[in-house]
């Protein structure tokens, strides 16, 4: 995860998330998915 303030027409609020495996990327969408949906993570709701 980077910060993107230094990209033109972007500040602070924005960062840049990248991710090698695509194992990883699919935990990163559904983890996004639910924290737009719900709120919390999935992984806030595992035992």
């Amino acid at each position: 995860m980077r910060d993107c303030s230094n990209f033109k027409g972007l500040d602070e609020n924005y960062i840049r998330v990248a991710v090698r495996k695509e194992s990883d990327n699919e935990m990163l969408l559904e983890c996004m998915a639910c924290l737009l949906a719900t709120g919390s993570s999935p992984r806030d709701r595992r035992d």
